[in-house]
């Protein structure tokens, strides 16, 4: 989201710190933003837009001639994604915002997961879910690793001692060595303050 002050950022080995998100996605990489409505989703536009937005770069038969989207083909994948997902709401044709914010986050994480990407970046995918949403993204991202790798970026500790395999520690700009299970918390814990 940021150009980095140093370092490079690499997908699959290639340079990809000065290209555009276009190019992320079509190497693999999905991105479930902390904040869904601006960031993940359109405002004022309804889910079959929002879905269709994320995917125009992505190869699923949505894009005629150029820059043209087949509104119905895109209809039948947000419908796939609603059925797959569960989303309760008023319908494809309703403005995003009249979903839940559970129902919201989980049309972004349907929607990426479609892509079938190489890489998942999810920052802070629980934040203001409540308790159900939330076990249920947890179960989602869980799966979705054992097909992507899935970096989840996270102030909820105890979310990430439940479903990480490793976790690193970033306090004041440094990274710690990864931890893996069993999980030292309080070593985490004094990294995380110092």
């Amino acid at each position: 989201l940021r150009r980095p002050e140093r370092g490079s950022v690499l997908i699959g080995g290639r340079d990809v710190t000065g290209e555009g998100s276009g190019i992320r996605v079509s190497m693999g990489l999905g991105v479930i933003p902390e904040e869904r409505l601006g960031w993940g989703l359109v405002p004022g536009m309804d889910l079959v837009f929002n879905v269709a937005l994320s995917l125009v770069n992505f190869n699923g038969g949505m894009v005629k001639k150029g820059f043209v989207v087949d509104w119905e083909a895109a209809r039948k994948v947000a419908k796939k994604v609603v059925e797959t997902m569960g989303i309760v709401g008023p319908g494809l044709e309703a403005p995003v915002e009249a979903l839940s914010g559970g129902n919201m986050q989980k049309l972004i994480v349907g929607r990426e997961l479609l892509k079938a990407p190489r890489m998942i970046v999810a920052m802070n995918p629980t934040s203001g879910l409540d308790y159900v949403s939330a076990l249920s993204l947890r179960r989602t991202l869980i799966e979705a690793s054992r097909e992507s790798a899935v970096l989840v970026v996270s102030e909820d500790f105890d979310e990430l001692l439940e479903i990480s395999d490793r976790i690193y520690v970033m306090s004041r700009g440094r990274l710690s060595q990864p931890f893996t299970r069993p999980f030292k918390a309080e070593e985490m814990a004094l990294l995380m303050t110092s």
